[in-house]
């Protein structure tokens, strides 16, 4: 089978398509035939040995000194079963489903074993490949901050910045949901998306900085590191809620000494029922993941190259 992989940190161009043995499922497994695959922030970071201030270190033990230790990056998916093991229950071949191996990787390639346990639901009907692959990351993100995280009310003022990358336009969708009265922070050209998603209010961070406008908001969700705690506090009640999804470990430090705000940050979980409650939600049209663009896996340096350039507009996505 054809699969990118990334043996040494480096620049998009680093990445190689190789040719790898396809897998055999064993107890438990399904062979998911890969459809489409999201090139996320993690995935970007991942290749490019880019951790969080302070984490280099403990970051390089825990997945590669000098590359990832696997290899073959993608931490989602959308796609059909191709063949299943034994004790599988419930799955057959052809059935399409997506997934969430998370921090288990291995997305970016045309076939990829997903035990039966893991974060795995049936693709609602009707829902293209790369749009189905497009809500794992994202919305499970979104939806953990939001409902676990920071509990967000009905009536609450959410503030998204980043607004229009994966994450963010999930959490403008997901936080209208929730009932939510929501602003979304994002550039010029994605203004209209953003308004699109559902956020009442939209601020162009080109033309007026959200933090020096007096407003405070119940919960920010910070999807772009740009936020710290000392710029957030005078935005927030107290006890309102800073939601940091790409932190730095100072930051972390000075989250769990905060006392007037509460400031949660982490790692989504892969959680099968976050999928159905996305899946339910994307298959009657209540969130419809933003796909900005698709590659071939024969064009994932390309895919790389816009997902470093800061400029990442919803979901890149790679069709195996």
């Amino acid at each position: 089978m054809k699969a990118v992989l990334t043996r040494r940190y480096g620049p998009p161009e680093s990445v190689t398509l190789e040719d790898l043995p396809r897998p055999v499922p064993g107890p438990g497994d399904l062979l998911v035939r890969v459809r489409a695959t999201t090139l996320s922030a993690a995935d970007m970071r991942l290749r490019a040995g880019r951790f969080p201030y302070g984490m280099a270190t403990l970051g390089k033990l825990a997945v590669g000194i000098r590359g990832p230790r696997r290899p073959v990056l993608g931490v989602d998916l959308a796609g059909e079963v191709a063949a299943t093991g034994p004790g599988v229950a419930g799955w057959k071949t052809g059935d399409a489903v997506i997934a969430f191996p998370g921090a288990r990787l291995g997305c970016h390639a045309e076939y990829r074993l997903v035990p039966q346990t893991a974060a795995l639901v049936a693709k609602p009907a009707g829902l293209e490949w790369s749009v189905a692959a497009a809500l794992v990351f994202g919305g499970s993100t979104a939806l953990w901050f939001l409902r676990d995280q920071v509990r967000l009310q009905a009536g609450e003022s959410l503030l998204v910045v980043g607004a229009s990358g994966a994450v963010g336009s999930a959490a403008v969708q997901i936080g209208r949901l929730m009932g939510a009265r929501v602003t979304g922070v994002t550039s010029t050209p994605n203004t209209a998306l953003v308004a699109g998603l559902g956020a009442e209010e939209v601020i162009d961070y080109r033309a007026a900085d959200w933090a020096a406008l007096g407003r405070r908001w119940d919960v920010i969700l910070d999807t772009t590191s740009t936020v710290p705690i000392a710029r957030a506090r005078p935005c927030l009640p107290r006890g309102g809620r800073l939601a940091l999804v790409n932190t730095d470990l100072p930051q972390m430090l000075t989250g769990f000494l905060t006392r007037d705000i509460k400031v949660r940050s982490g790692v989504a979980p892969e959680r099968a029922e976050i999928l159905s409650t996305l899946a339910a939600w994307a298959a009657d049209g209540r969130v419809v993941p933003h796909v900005s663009a698709t590659f071939p896996l024969e064009q994932a340096a390309a895919a790389h190259a816009i997902a470093d350039s800061g400029r990442k507009v919803g979901s890149v996505v790679l069709l195996p």
